[in-house]
């Protein structure tokens, strides 16, 4: 089966658990990301959606980093746990 090239809001939601706002945030200014929208008119309010492309969407999660932790607090509790000589 042939793997999805475009993604929707609701999809890459699914995907990471991140807010539907977040994704939003995350993806509306990046290059390749097809936006739909109807300008707010008078009494009617803004719609707009956001297609996300494979690349973009491996670009921007594949760009995020887990970080648990300082370098400095674990070198501290390195030091910590070493014996003294």
């Amino acid at each position: 089966m042939r793997e999805k090239e475009i993604f929707t809001v609701a999809e890459v939601v699914a995907l990471t658990g991140f807010s539907r706002n977040t994704i939003v945030r995350l993806f509306e200014d990046e290059r390749g990301v097809i936006i739909l929208e109807r300008p707010e008119k008078l009494h009617k309010r803004r719609y707009r959606s956001l297609r996300i492309p494979r690349a973009a969407f491996e670009q921007v999660i594949g760009g995020m980093t887990v970080r648990i932790g300082t370098p400095k607090k674990k070198a501290k509790i390195l030091a910590r746990n070493r014996p003294l000589a």
